[in-house]
């Protein structure tokens, strides 16, 4: 277990910050070199180090619309079957209108630049509603994503893996005067009024780790502070509870403060608790979500993109600057023989374009151009070596910048672009299951907090039949969620809906409509021919291909075969109510001596069908009986 005391705690959070400064070592030099010294004014003077092969900011740049273009829709199923199908439906569309309220992309966009110099965290956390009125009876509250700097959380420095984490935490900033009308308004909410009055501001600024240059001044009497998740921490109030409400709370939350007392009873960096240890409202993951591209055998921490090749780009940029500076000290200049003087005078006076008179008598030998210095062909060479293996390491090509040549052939660039798809598709997707993570935490509180209502859309009024306007509400209200109420949040499945949050080139979009609804035209007529084949699940798997999840349920291909099935049934009854008569009129005229008339198809020997085989009987009997 955990020691719960103050002091034990923070022993493991410095222990934790050491380890994680030390992931984050380079990251800021990184980013220096990625805003580049312009970003601050006057840059330096072109003979200075800088980077002129700006790597960071490429692969920014081509990355970030991919990851974070717009807000997410989602993807919402059940373990349950067809008939909670409206339910998860309805999760679907609250979840779509909650996104667009908070504005996600802009978390999104924001966590995406962590993620690819190192790593993005994601914090959940339940904020009051913005259009509510705050002294209603009935509070309002949403759930929000933010994007936490990952130089102000931290983890269980003795876990590999941040599944395995037994604590986590956040450093955060409060005005005191705030912080303390806040503590005195909500006497519930745990805090202690006396250790706020008594704790000393502006101590511990350094762990938030803010801009150097941003010049530190009195006047916002700030206090640092830590929020604590301890997952395995039970408070007694919550074992007390029923088993419905009980799985509702994970663990303990608590928040210390180490500046120290004015008063002098508790010495700066001795941490006091600041508030009384509360129960975790929320899902058993924690309020926390750690997004990395790649994983370390037997290190906490993920590996980002730019930190895997920060190696190879300082290489590359200090041949880069070396042969900039060749370049800049190349000099091309015309040397004159003293035996004609003038001749130099000449050449000097004599503006661009315009014919100079003088004598041409021994030019070649009066007169030479000379090059000194300049760049070499192995330098060239080095540098073309090492940004491809650059990108080779990043999955760029000349293709993804738009820089093709024409030197590699057609295939070769394909090949090439191929290959960095590969690397490029790892990326999307482990940030979209790290900010899945984060987005699901948010469903945890639609469907289980009381106080969450969201509005639902025109088009879910449209898609579940109920009015406009109406709303989401979470925990177990009466009505709807008496069937929701049944239907633990752990039967649900929650999917960022692919390619909703990037950037899709239109060309591609417009052939992919055309596609779609090309093989529509032509496959409706074939369904109705066949409509037992599995065709909804034959469309989804088209679908998976072009990156249109459930292709199969958006085209209504069940419906369309629902219908076929429908409409073959009375024409099957027709056939065989056609083919009496021809049965009573084949009876009827071998009665009457007269030869019964057959199908050509029968004559010639094929098989026939069910209605023609009574036809058959009648003719066998008439020739025994020497009729025919």
């Amino acid at each position: 277990m955990i020691s719960h005391e103050p002091v034990k705690l923070y022993q493991l959070i410095e222990s934790g910050e050491r380890l994680r400064d030390k992931h984050l070592e380079s990251v800021k030099d990184q980013i220096r070199r990625y805003h580049g010294p312009w970003f601050y004014g006057q840059g330096p003077a072109l003979d200075e180090e800088y980077d002129p092969a700006n790597l960071a900011y490429q692969y920014v740049s081509l990355v970030l619309p991919i990851l974070a273009w717009d807000n997410p829709r989602f993807e919402v199923s059940t373990k349950r079957g067809p008939r909670i199908e409206p339910v998860a439906l309805a999760l679907k569309y609250a979840l779509d209108r909650w996104a667009v309220d908070t504005d996600v992309q802009e978390t999104m966009e924001a966590a995406a630049v962590d993620y690819l110099f190192a790593y993005a965290v994601y914090l959940t956390e339940m904020e009051p509603s913005p259009d509510q009125d705050p002294t209603g009876a009935d509070p309002r509250k949403r759930p929000v994503v933010n994007r936490l700097d990952p130089r102000r959380y931290g983890m269980d420095p003795y876990a590999d893996n941040p599944r395995d984490a037994r604590i986590k935490w956040h450093a955060w900033a409060r005005d005191k005067d705030d912080l303390l009308r806040e503590a005195e308004e909500n006497p519930d909410a745990g805090w202690n009024v006396e250790t706020i009055k008594r704790v000393a501001v502006d101590a511990g600024l350094e762990k938030l780790q803010r801009d150097e240059h941003v010049e530190q001044v009195s006047g916002r009497d700030e206090i640092v502070g830590y929020q604590v998740w301890i997952p395995e921490w039970e408070l007694p109030e919550v074992a007390k509870l029923k088993p419905k409400e009980r799985r509702k709370f994970h663990g303990t939350l608590v928040d210390l403060v180490v500046a120290g007392s004015t008063d002098g009873t508790t010495p700066k960096g001795v941490p006091q608790f600041i508030r009384d240890p509360r129960p975790f409202f929320g899902p058993k993951w924690g309020p926390y979500s750690v997004v990395g591209a790649y994983k370390v055998p037997g290190k906490l921490y993920p590996l980002g993109p730019l930190t895997a090749v920060e190696g190879q780009n300082r290489e590359l940029n200090q041949h880069k600057i070396s042969f900039l500076k060749a370049a800049r000290a190349r000099k091309k200049i015309g040397l004159a023989s003293d035996k004609d003087p003038m001749l130099a005078e000449t050449i000097n006076d004599t503006p661009e374009g315009q014919v100079a008179l003088g004598s041409i008598d021994n030019l070649d030998r009066n007169f030479r151009e000379i090059e000194l210095g300049g760049p070499t062909e192995e330098q060239r060479l080095t540098i073309l070596g090492l940004q491809g293996d650059v990108d080779a390491a990043l999955g760029m090509s000349d293709a993804k910048r738009g820089e093709v040549s024409g030197i590699g052939t057609a295939t070769e660039n394909a090949i090439a672009d191929a290959a960095g798809n590969q690397r490029l598709s790892w990326k999307k997707k482990r940030f979209r299951k790290g900010t899945n993570d984060a987005m699901r935490t948010a469903a945890w509180y639609l469907w289980e907090s009381e106080d969450v209502e969201v509005v639902l859309g025109p088009e879910a009024s449209e898609e579940l039949g109920v009015p406009e306007g109406v709303t989401f509400r979470g925990g177990d209200p009466e009505g709807e969620g008496a069937l929701k109420a049944k239907v633990p949040f752990e039967d649900l499945e929650i999917e960022i809906e692919i390619m909703s949050t990037e950037r899709l080139d239109e060309g591609v979009a417009q052939a992919r409509a055309v596609q779609v609804f090309t093989m529509m035209a032509q496959t409706v007529p074939a369904i109705a021919m066949a409509p037992m084949a599995g065709w909804k699940e034959a469309f989804d798997l088209v679908g998976e291909a072009l990156n249109m999840p459930d292709l199969g349920e958006k085209l209504g291909i069940a419906r369309v075969q629902e219908a076929a099935m429908q409409g073959a049934l009375p024409q099957q009854q027709q056939e065989q109510a056609a083919a009496q008569p021809r049965m009573s009129g084949d009876r009827a005229s071998a009665q009457a001596g007269r030869r019964p008339q057959v199908s050509a198809t029968a004559n010639r020997g094929q098989r026939s069908s069910p209605t023609q085989a009574p036809a058959r009987k009648q003719i066998r009997q008439a020739r025994k009986a020497g009729v025919a």
